[in-house]
């Protein structure tokens, strides 16, 4: 009875450190020409590193963008991300999250940046003299 009791243990620990490599929030919010990456990781012990990753449009393969330390700031600010999409289509991101008992993985794709007042005058406006 007492290894059943050991194992149990056991188990519950390790599904507890595999339950707390979650990620909360996860989210792109676009900032003009660049993407503004930030996630919000639940108490993560466990935690040996950040990838974030960007597909870009009509790729299928993710790029790497950055290595990030457990330590490091929530956040990634992608600068180059409309240098090189084609069009401007559509781009994902991915955050693997590496921890002892495994990798987990996220996904998101980018908000639209809010439109001023005077962006959304000038664009109609324009569309009146076509």
């Amino acid at each position: 009875m007492p290894r059943t009791a050991t194992a149990l243990l056991v188990l519950l620990l390790l599904s507890a450190l595999a339950y707390g490599a979650g990620v909360t929030l996860f989210r792109a919010q676009t900032q003009g020409d660049s993407v503004h990456l930030e996630w919000n990781a639940a108490h993560e012990p466990g935690v040996s590193g950040y990838d974030v990753y960007r597909q870009d449009y009509p790729a299928d393969d993710f790029d790497r963008l950055a290595r990030l330390s457990p330590t490091a700031q929530p956040h990634y600010l992608d600068q180059n991300v409309y240098r090189t999409t084609a069009g401007r289509g559509p781009v994902i991101y991915r955050l693997d999250v590496h921890t002892a008992t495994g990798l987990r993985t996220f996904h998101t794709t980018p908000t639209p940046a809010e439109e001023s007042m005077m962006v959304r005058s000038w664009d109609t406006i324009k569309l009146m003299f076509r």
